[in-house]
């Protein structure tokens, strides 16, 4: 069993912003996301072995690709962000294609890829060139300006993304003094971070991805 990918977006969005969002994605979620997340699916295929972080690929009855957006909670909409936010301390979630989630919180967005592997994310371009299209698609949509590319809770980088459940309001500055007090700075490239000769170093490893200068569009 080998570490899923996780992402941290930073976003500027109100409460209401935050509404209409996950609305679009409980409609359906069409657009550049929705065409992203497809093209994932396609890309995938061929790396499925390489890919898998937990062995249960299709254990649904419904195709990854095809599983509509949902919120993973009893609530339904119009949430109280406020409260959800400072009094329950937890944050809406959305689940959908590809298990993908998405964690919104006031200032960040969690992004899990439950089944995709970090390990596979560093080393398959093609993959990684794909994923971070959605991831970017995803930051636009946000209003953000970067992402945070992290290993899952298998590895103690990894609490870096929960740190908005530990202290209402945190930013995504916040989080990345705290990976550079504990974790060192960021690699310069996700290449760097795959050309570890170590598993540990590829563990203790993060990337700030900016997207500037970049084709996005996978080969």
């Amino acid at each position: 069993m080998g570490a899923a990918l996780t992402a941290v977006i930073d976003h500027t969005l109100t409460a209401a912003e935050i509404h209409q969002l996950i609305d679009h994605f409980l409609a359906g979620g069409d657009g550049p996301i929705h065409t992203a997340i497809q093209l994932l699916h396609s890309v995938i295929q061929p790396h499925r072995n390489l890919l898998e972080a937990d062995g249960t690929w299709r254990r649904e009855d419904i195709p990854l690709a095809e599983k509509p957006w949902h919120l993973d909670s009893d609530e339904s909409l119009p949430l109280d962000l406020e409260a959800i936010w400072t009094e329950e301390w937890w944050a809406p979630k959305l689940e959908g294609p590809m298990q993908i989630g998405i964690l919104i919180w006031r200032h960040t967005c969690e992004v899990n890829f439950w089944n995709l592997r970090w390990d596979g994310f560093l080393t398959l371009q093609t993959v990684q060139d794909t994923i971070r299209l959605v991831c970017y698609e995803l930051m636009q949509a946000c209003h953000g300006s970067r992402v945070l590319y992290l290993p899952d809770s298998n590895y103690d980088i990894a609490a870096a993304a929960s740190m908005p459940a530990d202290r209402d309001g945190t930013r995504i500055e916040e989080i990345e003094a705290w990976l550079q007090e504990f974790h060192g700075p960021p690699q310069n490239s996700l290449g760097e971070i795959a050309q570890s000769p170590l598993l540990e170093g590829r563990a203790g490893a993060y990337f700030i991805d900016t997207f500037s200068g970049v084709r996005l569009c996978p080969a």
